[in-house]
């Protein structure tokens, strides 16, 4: 299968000639400038503030034909190279689609061990229902306005950045808490209460797991405990739920308290305070407004660092937060370096992708000796290139997560994998300046950080 490629967005031909390939690309760009139309309305609306023009605006673009082609070729970006549908396929898919009626299409779910026991279900989403996500999120993130103490948007290295500039001493505590089961905590009636805007139906159909038809990764049948636990709440591998959480969480009650700094990442929290009395007293101030959250039934706990096995600790001792750790040194200054469970995960990770990218550069070989240069060669070589695509992305998304690190300790970790990135390349033949352009589903700032995320496992199971 031959390749083509439209505003740097792989996609297979197919059996499409390429005069009719040129011809929805020249339809696309006119599909481009209707959704624009539409999402306009919306935004004019929601700057009108009135509810009942922003339900209407809402309606009218998840109905709209041009914003439903635009969120299914965009939708492909979540799949990998070889997954992708034809552009053809993606304007059938959106004229077929309807966010108001229930998806048929199966989604697939595998666990991930916790660090505290048990596993987490993650869901791995089909072309349908990464449409509707895409639809979603677009409306959804321009209500969304952050609070100063949010740093899921900004990303890990913002948040210690504000830790530094605090210039802690030896003697101030951190605390750090986490909501307990956070995604899986969302109720249906809450939730369409806290996203007035959009219908229920969609909420529903679209944002929650309740109607979900779940199966394993072989697509056999779900069973025990993480088929019930797949059920509830905002699916975890759905694009939305990062942007769900951070609306919740946006609406927290929490007015501050004096000498105390609150910090928060997707589920995560972190509180700095002079000494644990005051620490105490924010701790309690914290849980019950998390308690209030709307959307779901929400619960703070106190929850370990890792490295550290405490939830509570000193910048003289050491704490442990995103990813980070930090310490004072003898000199009293503030050391800032990756914590080893976020090394060791890079490490692990890069040598899993290392090792796949290699074993498929074998078997490009292969097929090119046997094939002689037939198309099915064409086709492996891009697909290897996204594969080697996907790990330069990693390292320079962990790269940007872990930038207050220390730059020479941070190459360390990051430029032996861009060496390999390159070397790579020129085995399949491509120049590393092309093989980075292609647009590849790469683990996100939860897996960088050390935080919870699906992108890891995910690239793992698959083959």
């Amino acid at each position: 299968m031959k390749t083509h490629q439209i505003d740097e967005i792989y996609l297979p031909v197919g059996k499409t000639d390429q005069q009719t390939l040129e011809e929805l690309q020249k339809d696309f760009q006119i599909v481009k400038g209707r959704e624009k139309k539409r999402f306009k309305e919306y935004m004019e609306a929601l700057e009108a503030g009135d509810p009942k023009g922003i339900r209407k605006a809402v309606d009218r673009y998840l109905k709209s034909g041009p914003a439903r082609t635009v969120a299914a070729v965009r939708g492909n970006l979540a799949h990998r190279i070889g997954q992708r549908l034809t552009l053809r396929r993606s304007y059938e898919l959106a004229e077929e689609f309807r966010p108001h009626k229930p998806l048929n299409e199966k989604v697939k779910v595998y666990g991930k061990k916790k660090s505290s026991g048990g596993e987490r279900p993650i869901c791995v989403f089909g072309h349908e229902h990464r449409l509707g996500q895409s639809m979603i999120k677009k409306l959804l993130r321009e209500r969304f306005k952050p609070r100063v103490w949010q740093y899921t948007h900004r990303g890990p290295a913002a948040a210690i950045k504000y830790i530094r500039s605090l210039n802690p001493t030896t003697e101030v505590c951190a605390r750090k808490l986490d909501i307990k089961d956070f995604y899986g905590s969302f109720e249906e009636t809450n939730l369409v209460s806290l996203l007035n805007e959009m219908p229920d139906d969609v909420v529903r159909h679209i944002i929650l797991s309740n109607d979900n038809a779940l199966t394993a990764m072989d697509g056999s049948s779900l069973l025990g405990n993480l088929s019930q636990l797949a059920s509830r709440g905002v699916a975890q591998g759905s694009v939305l739920s990062p942007l769900i959480g951070e609306l919740a969480v946006s609406q927290l009650g929490w007015e501050g308290i004096a000498e105390v700094q609150m910090l928060n990442y997707a589920d995560d929290f972190l509180l700095i305070a002079p000494d644990i009395e005051t620490l105490d007293v924010a701790t309690k101030a914290l849980t019950s407004a998390v308690a209030a959250l709307p959307g779901g039934h929400f619960s703070l706990l106190e929850k370990d660092m890792p490295d550290i096995s405490s939830a509570t600790s000193t910048f003289g001792a050491g704490i442990v937060f995103l990813g980070y750790y930090l310490k004072i040194d003898n000199g009293g200054l503030l050391d800032v370096w990756p914590c080893g469970s976020a090394s060791e995960r890079f490490g692990d990770l890069t040598e899993e992708m290392t090792r796949r990218i290699k074993k498929a550069i074998k078997r490009l070989k292969s097929v090119s000796i046997e094939q002689d240069g037939a198309e099915e060669s064409s086709y492996s070589t891009l697909t290897v290139a996204g594969r080697i695509s996907q790990l330069y992305h990693y390292a320079k998304a962990w790269e940007g997560a872990f930038k207050e690190t220390d730059p020479v300790i941070l190459n360390n970790y990051v430029g032996p994998e861009f060496e390999k990135v390159g070397e790579f390349s020129a085995d399949i033949g491509m120049a590393m300046s092309e093989v980075i352009k292609i647009e590849v589903d790469i683990p996100d700032v939860f897996e960088i950080s050390g935080a919870d995320g699906y992108h890891e496992a995910k690239l793992i199971a698959e083959t």
